[in-house]
């Protein structure tokens, strides 16, 4: 797991414990995912990647205030060999013990401007309900590349991505349920693949989720090669009979 550090005071003169001040840092240096996967959720997740992290927990036990981020390097499918990807994230939260409530604020990129994710999460150490949302502002398709390249296999080595992301989703998740439910409505722009010669341009599309079927409404793309360039129409749907 690396070297995972702890460190806490708290202040006394409250009548009860319970509503004792406190502030926690806790800190996870150099772990491989392997190791620190397997100690929070009981077992390996199959990705393979060194973590660095850093978590500040502060209030009383009646409520406490959680913020932090987190570094990934390396970050691959298990099966996988590199080229790896890097993963950096901030969080904030705050934990009602006596709800068994966590509220994400936010998690996402520093400052939240083009990835966020908030929330709910009920019964977190009971029966796990989540009520999220995810907001994307002009999130760029590139920074997705290297995570593709790292999780899936016989992507093209040179292959590259650009173009950006807008749009939200709101997903609930249940413990025992295998799928979520919720919507989604994601706008792609310029979007492009391209790898050696050839590459496929996409000016415009559409994702639409409405908790039974994902769509990508028709699009009108362009596939170029050094042969000229063709006219292509693309488009997608995904419920539960199949692609």
């Amino acid at each position: 797991t690396g070297e995972v550090r702890v460190d806490g005071r708290w202040h006394a003169g409250a009548a009860s414990f319970q509503d004792q001040p406190f502030e926690l840092s806790v800190s996870l240096r150099d772990s491989y995912l392997a190791g620190s996967s397997a100690l929070l959720a009981g077992h390996d997740a199959g990705l393979h990647g060194i973590v660095n992290g850093h978590m500040e927990v502060r209030g009383t036990g009646r409520q406490m205030n959680i913020s932090g981020s987190a570094a990934a390097q390396s970050v691959r499918r298990w099966d996988l060999l590199p080229p790896p990807a890097a993963v950096r994230a901030s969080f904030a939260a705050t934990y009602d013990p006596a709800a068994d409530r966590l509220t994400l604020r936010g998690v996402g990129d520093p400052g939240w401007q083009h990835f966020r994710l908030s929330g709910t999460v009920d019964s977190v150490f009971t029966a796990p309900q989540a009520a999220l949302a995810l907001d994307l502002r002009h999130f760029d398709a590139a920074d997705l590349l290297p995570l593709g390249l790292a999780l899936k296999s016989h992507l093209p080595a040179d292959l590259r991505a650009g173009g950006a992301v807008d749009g939200s989703a709101h997903i609930t998740l249940r413990r025992g349920e295998a799928l979520p439910t919720g919507s989604a409505d994601f706008r792609f722009s310029r979007m492009e693949l391209q790898s050696g010669a050839t590459s496929l341009q996409v000016p415009a599309a559409r994702l639409q989720w409405d908790g039974r079927r994902l769509q990508v409404a028709a699009a009108t793309a362009s596939l170029r090669s050094a042969g000229g360039s063709r006219p292509v129409e693309l488009g997608a749907v995904l419920d539960r009979h199949g692609f």
